[in-house]
């Protein structure tokens, strides 16, 4: 069994740079190849994104906010890939509720955020955790964002919304998700691993990237994939109950994918080994059946940001703002 996990892909679906008009690695084209080789191969895989997907791109802008009577394109890049389960990030959070709200609404890959609680009821906005079973294996997917929006962003873009921290979250549901039976409980956390980034205390209730404080205080995890940071990891956690816990982060904007292979043995009804790795999508051909099921769209986008916006009859010189009001320094206001 293998779960894959992309993470902070902020809009890169496509290997086209919108912005510079040239061809880039790392984006969910490469991926596209790289999940359909690996399908080949093996028949259990469990397909995980870990949040901040809807913003950073034009393809991902033009689907949130131009194209909006029509569904979001994360949703069909969802359903394209075959994605399993997802958690929100803050930068989700980010694109607004009536962005999120509507996705959310479009969905069939479940999206987790456990921590994200609705302030009128005290129940999670989000759903909790998934369980998915693979040839009779139980797997268990709590998903839980770092605490930190309000931090980064005004209220407006998650009004209504509370965040509760992470280990206290983890403390919460892992009884909860126990009941369920599972073989296999692992975490999908959008959060860093370093918890005294920004300086932050490592025990704040509400540290923003407490990853590997729930690896080490919430025992049951057998893997905790990572992200928010950017920063690629592979390691393994001591729990306080002494089992090791395997932690991947598989870095952001498609370039790799983390890949968990988990070996259950079904004699002993018990994890026989666990290897975790990151597979480097930079260098693999983008898959052209993915990019051509999305080349109208993609075409649409790039008429869209190559319209004029404006028309200039003047002739700016710089030099003028030197010395008093210029042509230049009213184009800038």
């Amino acid at each position: 069994m293998h779960l894959i996990e992309t993470t902070d892909v902020h809009g890169r679906f496509f290997n086209y740079d919108f912005v510079q008009d040239t061809i880039r690695a790392g984006s969910l084209s490469q991926f596209a190849t790289y999940i359909d080789s690996l399908r080949k191969a093996e028949s259990n895989i469990i397909l995980m994104d870990n949040g901040d997907i809807i913003q950073g791109d034009p393809a991902i802008y033009y689907s949130n906010y131009i194209d909006t009577n029509n569904t979001n394109l994360l949703t069909h890049i969802y359903k394209t890939l075959q994605y399993d389960v997802a958690t929100i990030g803050n930068h989700d959070i980010e694109a607004g509720p009536a962005v999120y709200n509507k996705i959310k609404k479009e969905l069939t890959t479940p999206w987790l955020g456990a921590n994200i609680i609705e302030t009128a009821t005290g129940k999670p906005a989000f759903k909790p955790f998934q369980i998915i079973i693979k040839d009779g294996v139980k797997i268990a997917i709590l998903g839980i964002t770092t605490p930190g929006i309000p931090n980064w962003l005004p209220e407006k873009l998650y009004k209504g919304l509370t965040f509760k921290g992470m280990v206290e979250t983890a403390k919460k549901w892992m009884p909860i998700i126990k009941e369920e039976k599972p073989d296999i409980i692992v975490g999908l956390f959008h959060a860093g691993l370093d918890a005294n980034y920004e300086d932050f205390e490592n025990n704040d209730p509400l540290n923003p990237n407490a990853t590997l404080n729930v690896a080490k205080e919430v025992p049951g995890f057998n893997v905790i994939f990572a992200g928010h940071d950017h920063r690629k990891a592979v390691k393994t956690i001591t729990s306080k109950e002494g089992d090791t816990v395997y932690v991947v982060n598989a870095g952001s904007h498609g370039k790799y994918a983390g890949n968990v292979k988990i070996v259950f043995d079904k004699k002993t009804n018990s994890i026989h080994k666990i290897e975790a790795r990151l597979d480097n999508l930079q260098s693999i051909d983008a898959n052209t059946k993915f990019n051509h099921k999305f080349e109208n769209y993609i075409k649409e986008v790039k008429d869209f940001f190559n319209q004029p916006i404006a028309h200039l009859n003047t002739k700016l010189c710089p030099q003028k703002a030197l010395f008093g009001p210029s042509e230049f320094m009213q184009f800038i206001h």
